[in-house]
């Protein structure tokens, strides 16, 4: 279901801002979340309350981190170099609080049995690079393409028509072969789209870059949350979600970065990430065979 959103997505958005203008593309998501917060405000969902606290001081410190990181790279990506150097200099200081806080809290934000696992890290390493690279693309190729709202958005549906027609397939092959062998190949497949794209091969580039998405994303809730300790699922799916959103917005940051200067880098950067995590994948599933 959420892939058909993110296909249909490119497509409504260009019809939006050929009829509209940019605008539009914004004030639609008001309505879509009045008509979620009246689905959810009724007795159908209910989520027990919890007893432990939320770490608010640990909250911000992760949000001044993120937003400090992506301030410090669109700087730079505007050569506005004492301003790169300042925010992310602030950005390590603002870790650096994070990993202080985290360690003195009896109720730390982040499990640290999860971050100790290793499978449940190779997940999450996985995930931000697909998200990183996905949005990376989605911010960049309209920008290079030059060509109107609509035929923009249709010109995506390569690489957004495999998230509609990959994830049942992806799951068929989870079941039967594990997670690690579909985030080996959506990984690979990134990698290849990913250079393809930075050669100006559109098409073939899209459509690789959709398939490896595809197979990636399914997976990697399970890979994740098959590897947390006992318990700890739901806040590994939880986790897999944050670090999945910060790759997003690094990855909007970096190719924002190198989109007016040189967007071939620009798409080259996450194929180069993705290639890291295929290595990562790779090595893993080399290991488990051997024990």
């Amino acid at each position: 279901i959420s892939g058909s959103a993110v296909a249909a997505g490119p497509v409504l958005g260009g019809l939006l801002v050929g009829a509209a203008g940019w605008r539009a593309v914004f004030v639609v998501n008001a309505p879509i979340a009045l008509a979620v917060l009246a689905l959810t405000a009724g007795a159908a969902v209910r989520c027990p309350r919890g007893t432990r606290r939320i770490n608010v001081r640990s909250q911000l410190a992760v949000i001044a981190s993120l937003g400090l990181a992506t301030d410090a790279l669109i700087a730079a990506g505007a050569r506005a170099w004492p301003h790169a150097a300042l925010s992310g200099a602030a950005a390590v200081a603002a870790v650096a609080v994070l990993v202080r806080l985290e360690r003195g809290s009896a109720e730390p934000v982040v499990d640290g049995a999860l971050l100790r696992n290793r499978g449940v890290l190779l997940g999450l390493g996985v995930g931000a690079a697909v998200n990183f690279a996905l949005t990376g693309d989605l911010f960049v190729l309209p920008l290079t393409l030059h060509r109107g709202p609509v035929a923009t958005g249709l010109a995506m549906l390569p690489m957004t028509v495999p998230f509609v027609l990959g994830p049942p397939v992806t799951g068929r092959l989870v079941a039967r072969f594990g997670p690690r062998p579909a985030l080996l190949g959506g990984t690979v497949l990134l990698t290849a789209g990913a250079a393809l794209l930075a050669a100006h091969v559109l098409t073939a580039g899209l459509l690789l870059t959709g398939c490896g998405v595809a197979l990636a994303l399914p997976s990697l809730a399970a890979a994740v949350m098959g590897a947390a300790p006992d318990g700890g699922a739901g806040a590994a799916g939880g986790l897999l979600n944050a670090v999945r959103q910060s790759g997003a917005t690094l990855g909007v940051a970096v190719a924002g970065a190198f989109a007016s200067t040189n967007p071939s880098v620009a798409l080259l950067i996450p194929g180069v990430l993705c290639a890291a995590a295929a290595a990562a994948v790779a090595l893993a599933l080399a290991t488990t065979r051997r024990g």
